[in-house]
């Protein structure tokens, strides 16, 4: 995920990844460095691609490849928030038991990004009895960071880990290989490998019969940013190319289309009480077809968001 994410994200991910190469042996130095090169080479991005580049020069010399913000390595935010046995005691006596149960009414105080967390787990939940509306098809390959999907049917991946009917499983990210896919879930990693037998029909997933797409707001919320990231990418790539051509406004109509779906998704509060209004419309999907052919996933990835939005929307 390290060529994609947002800046802001990249450096925190460092962060964690240097305090694992610091509590490694040195020996792993070269193989974590080389890990980061691999990454750069996918980069589209020259900043990127360049940042890193560097971390893994510093990982490759024993230096630390990142800060965070307060402009500490991960050994010494480690070393920040560690506390003598002396003050751990200290602390621990002056913090107040916690009430018995019965006492305490725990769901007055809870705030609101609680309640909003518990409520899209909620509507998640829902799915697991039911299966989710009709959606576009959704391969494999297009899979994409935030997706969430329901198991139709039992099976077991490359390494013959089962894999269970009715599970829902957010990806976390989806990585081609030269024997197949491996794709993240937030709790595990399961291996397609189209030369098993019945895993070609898996990766295709055609009609959505083995992965089906639930259509949850914060999902779709996560595949606007990622749209917003490969429409990015492209714009730059094209450069002054793109005004030669006279199809500028490709981008610029895509975008706006992106702009309405997020303003209609982060209308939460009027969601709730059936007043958010219709669904937006799409004037793009030509375009991106033109723009990027018809089996590219920025095609594919805007068909499935109007639709959704529009089962979100009923």
């Amino acid at each position: 995920m390290l060529p994609t994410l947002p800046d802001e994200a990249v450096e925190s991910l460092l962060v964690s990844f240097d305090a694992l190469v610091g509590v490694s042996d040195a020996s792993f130095r070269p193989a974590a460095a080389q890990l980061l090169r691999d990454n750069a080479a996918l980069c589209a991005v020259p900043a990127r691609q360049a940042r890193l580049l560097q971390a893994a020069e510093d990982v490759a010399a024993g230096r630390p490849c990142a800060f965070t913000p307060d402009g500490l390595s991960a050994q010494q935010a480690a070393a920040a928030q560690s506390v003598s046995a002396e003050e751990w005691e200290r602390r621990l006596a002056a913090t107040p038991l916690p009430p018995l149960p019965g006492e305490h009414d725990h769901g007055s105080d809870r705030d609101d990004e609680e309640e909003e967390e518990e409520d899209a787990e909620d509507d998640e939940d829902s799915y697991m009895d039911e299966e989710p509306p009709p959606l576009p098809h959704l391969p494999v390959r297009h899979f994409f960071p935030g997706l969430v999907v329901r198991v139709a049917h039992d099976f077991s991946d490359a390494y013959g880990r089962a894999v269970c009917a009715s599970s829902l499983l957010k990806v976390f990210g989806c990585h081609p290989r030269d024997d197949g896919f491996a794709v993240s879930f937030l709790d595990r990693n399961v291996v397609l490998n189209p030369g098993v037998t019945g895993h070609d029909s898996i990766v295709e997933n055609a009609g959505n019969a083995w992965f089906q797409p639930v259509p949850v707001s914060p999902s779709l919320e996560d595949l606007v940013e990622q749209i917003e990231i490969r429409l990015r990418v492209a714009a730059a790539e094209a450069g002054e190319d793109e005004d030669a051509e006279g199809n500028s406004d490709d981008f610029d109509i895509i975008a706006e289309d992106l702009q309405n779906c997020k303003d209609w998704l982060e209308q939460d509060w009027l969601a709730q009480t059936g007043d958010r209004g219709p669904a937006p419309k799409s004037h793009s999907q030509r375009r991106a077809a033109k723009r990027f052919g018809r089996d590219h996933e920025v095609t594919a990835w805007i068909r499935y968001l109007f639709a959704a939005i529009a089962v979100c929307s009923g």
